[in-house]
């Protein structure tokens, strides 16, 4: 074989070897496309969202809260509005016991746009909200409660259990203010139960009481009292003039007493035997004065003779009583436990029941003592010397 022809040879070789590398490069490219497709598809955001999902469940199930609430978490940053993983967060929130971010979660979703939840998770929500207010209110957080109670009112305005606890939550409040004679606010709280629960019955007669005790601290502030008998005004007249107006009567005593520490104008009818129409009582009238001090500091009358306060006698029926101090405020309020008006310093009070009407202010105190519906024996008392 010449030249020529082992050219020609080799040339025929290396035309046969072209379409086999061009068929491997082809083959090679298809592949590198193929994993290329394959990496990107995997890293793809619903891929990724797929798999944390999966993995969130897995914790989920197996009770592993704490790498559940982080794998869901993981897929809202990935796709911020993504309804099955807030749904999937709220459960493990719940189930870590952790109710209030559980809540949260609920509050989150309802923000996003697009997103509309069936009956049975807004129910599901609701009842949340029930167990977290009802947790606040047992372990005294109560405005947090009311807060909580207040949103689940907003969406069920006639939910029983919640507007109960929320006038609990009510009244709880206006029991603390009138402790602290903080009547106005008081009253606010109770109006709020009403509007929530209008036939309550404590917060009606709480809301009747407090006017009846603003009125009271109202005529407190301006009464115009005689704390006197016949002419005798306590903290005023000495008990020398005392003993010169009643030297004269019969009944007439003077001693000291209470181990000489009282000096005294005194008479007892009634020691010997005889009844008080109204009561046992002995003295028929008395005025005492601390020694050394010289005024009238007490006095006290179950004579019907004379004049009490400028106007009262014994024998004097409740009613009467009222109507002449001016107390009318009080009018078919007489209850069998004393009803109680008193000012925030303790100072100014009164109260009205089937057995006495005790008044105070200015330094001084009055017994109107009731029995059978009438004044049986009055006192005055300067409240130094009260007992």
């Amino acid at each position: 074989m010449d030249e020529r022809e082992n050219d020609n040879a080799i040339g025929k070789k290396s035309g046969n070897k072209k379409p086999v590398i061009i068929a491997f490069v082809v083959v090679i490219a298809a592949l590198a496309a193929g994993l290329i497709i394959m990496v990107v598809h995997s890293n793809s955001p619903a891929v990724r969202v797929r798999k944390q999902l999966e993995i969130a469940q897995r914790y989920l199930e197996d009770l592993d809260y704490e790498q559940a609430i982080a794998a869901y978490e993981a897929v809202i940053e990935i796709e911020p509005n993504n309804l099955e993983a807030y749904l999937g967060l709220e459960k493990a929130y719940e189930g870590s016991g952790d109710i209030r971010s559980a809540i949260k979660v609920f509050e989150d979703l309802e923000n996003l746009q697009g997103i509309e939840l069936s009956e049975e998770s807004i129910n599901s929500f609701i009842n949340l909200y029930k167990q977290l207010c009802k947790e606040d209110f047992d372990s005294g957080k109560y405005d947090e409660a009311e807060e909580v109670a207040l949103k689940i009112l907003g969406r069920n305005s006639s939910d029983k259990e919640t507007i109960k606890l929320l006038c609990d939550i009510y009244l709880f409040y206006a029991g603390n203010a009138l402790d602290n004679s903080e009547y106005d606010v008081a009253e606010k709280y109770y109006k709020l139960v009403l509007q929530y629960d209008p036939d309550n019955e404590v917060a009606l007669k709480a809301v009747e009481s407090i006017g009846i005790n603003q009125m009271g601290l109202d005529w407190l502030e301006n009464a115009d009292i005689s704390f006197s008998v016949d002419g005798i005004i306590l903290d005023e007249t000495p008990l020398s003039d005392v003993k010169a107006k009643y030297s004269h009567r019969n009944d007439y005593m003077s001693n000291l007493m209470n181990d000489n520490t009282e000096d005294t104008v005194y008479s007892m009818p009634y020691r010997d035997g005889g009844t008080h129409p109204y009561s046992s009582a002995t003295f028929g009238y008395i005025f005492i004065t601390p020694v050394n001090d010289g005024i009238v500091r007490s006095i006290g009358i179950t004579d019907s003779n004379f004049e009490c306060l400028g106007g009262i006698h014994i024998g004097d029926s409740i009613e009467e009583c009222v109507g002449f101090l001016g107390i009318g405020f009080i009018e078919n309020k007489i209850y069998d436990e004393y009803g109680a008006i008193v000012s925030k310093d303790k100072n100014a009070y009164i109260s009205v029941g089937n057995n006495c009407i005790y008044i105070r202010c200015d330094s001084k105190s009055i017994y109107i003592n009731i029995k059978d519906n009438k004044v049986y024996d009055l006192q005055l008392h300067h409240l130094e010397n009260e007992n």
